[in-house]
């Protein structure tokens, strides 16, 4: 689930009363995964030792965290290897991520099979521990939680200077009918934090953003995620490449960091939050039925629409915007509509909006197999 907190392992012993042993953040997929983990204390004789297994909740309701078969091996040298093709015994079509070429956890110290833009002299750094500035960048990686895990990131200090962009870039994408999905993490702390992109390069060309990130998101690991069926604007079967690129700010507080980048066959996994910089609405679709449609707009493209956004308050955020002409009638609706949640006893959904001319916006829920939507909420605009 895309809020999972993370899973700790501790060590408790008379002489030493708690000493973590292992700890798993984030999103690891739909799948069991095995884990081994070593006493990190040395015991003495007849001492006693206790296991202890610490779930913590993440920021939203998919954090569920799950463990099965523990056994104790005494005297035994684990192995480090997890398991990644596991399928979950869960009801219904399990989503599976199985190792790809375009996956890199840093680990090796190096960008496994990405490869640095040539033509620009300035490059994503391979890096263990925190960044060299305080009060930006983060204090451990994603994979392993720790100082000793690795990331790649961009030097924001001197010698960089305002816009110098660095780009990362994979191996060959084959276009499909399937459904595939670019997932990874993004760090993105500091005051003078600029700018992450994502782009899909067609034949040497860029293009628009598949997804972007701009300012100080907190000293935290993010989840990002696209989905590239129908937003990558290249023929089927035909190669492209995926495109990390990372600009500097006005400062030296501005290095951005990503980590355990991946690609899957498959759906993406589902999002409880949105702000519409990723061109694949985050899963959101219009109703087949719809009499006018919702569109993804950059601010201030034109003076009829909002000159800024709320997630930047800038004109390079997007927005989603029905736009009223001359050939839309009065009472013509527009339904949005977002992947599925699973049932739960309380939410709470937040929004922000802009009504004129009279619209009317209303909130509904559709339960699945369900045929009359329940309104949840309804405002009307000036």
């Amino acid at each position: 689930g895309e809020d999972i907190g993370s899973l700790v392992i501790y060590q408790n012993t008379k002489s030493n009363p708690m000493t973590q042993i292992n700890k798993i953040d984030g999103e690891q997929g739909d799948q069991w995964k095995q884990l081994h983990t070593d006493l990190a204390v040395p015991l003495q004789n007849n001492e006693w030792v206790r296991i202890i297994v610490e779930g913590v909740v993440g920021p939203g309701f998919q954090g569920d965290i799950s463990i099965d078969d523990i056994t104790w091996s005494p005297s035994v040298t684990c192995t480090a290897e997890q398991s990644t093709t596991t399928t979950s015994t869960t009801p219904g079509v399990p989503i599976t991520y199985p190792p790809s070429i375009y996956d890199c956890n840093f680990e090796c110290n190096c960008t496994c099979q990405w490869k640095h833009d040539d033509t620009i002299p300035f490059k994503w750094i391979v890096r263990m521990g925190s960044t060299s500035s305080f009060d930006t960048g983060p204090d451990s990686d994603h994979t392993t939680g720790s100082r000793l895990g690795h990331f790649i990131y961009i030097e924001a200090s001197s010698p960089a200077k305002m816009n110098d962009t660095a780009r990362l870039i994979s191996p060959d994408v084959v276009a499909t009918n399937e459904e595939q999905c670019f997932r990874f993490y993004y760090h993105m702390f500091g005051a003078d934090t600029y700018r992450l992109n994502i782009y899909a390069r067609i034949n040497g060309n860029l293009g628009k953003a598949l997804w972007q990130k701009e300012g100080n998101q907190g000293n935290q690991w993010l989840f990002g995620r696209i989905a590239l069926r129908g937003n990558v604007e290249q023929a089927v079967g035909q190669p492209y490449q995926l495109v990390l690129e990372g600009i500097v700010g006005k400062g030296y507080l501005g290095d951005i960091s990503i980590d355990d980048v991946a690609l899957n066959q498959g759906p993406c996994p589902t999002s409880t939050v949105c702000d519409f910089e990723s061109s694949d609405l985050c899963g959101y679709v219009n109703d087949p039925s719809n009499t006018i449609d919702w569109a993804r707009y950059q601010a201030g493209v034109d003076p009829s629409i909002p000159a800024v956004d709320v997630s930047y308050g800038s004109t390079h955020g997007h927005f989603m915007f029905i736009r009223r002409n001359d050939t839309v009638v009065q009472s013509s609706n527009g339904r949005l509509v977002s992947e599925g949640y699973p049932a739960t006893g309380g939410s709470c959904i937040r929004w922000y909006m802009l009504l004129q001319n009279k619209a009317t916006l209303r909130v509904r829920t559709l339960a699945l197999g369900g045929l009359n939507p329940t309104i949840l909420h309804t405002v009307h605009g000036s």
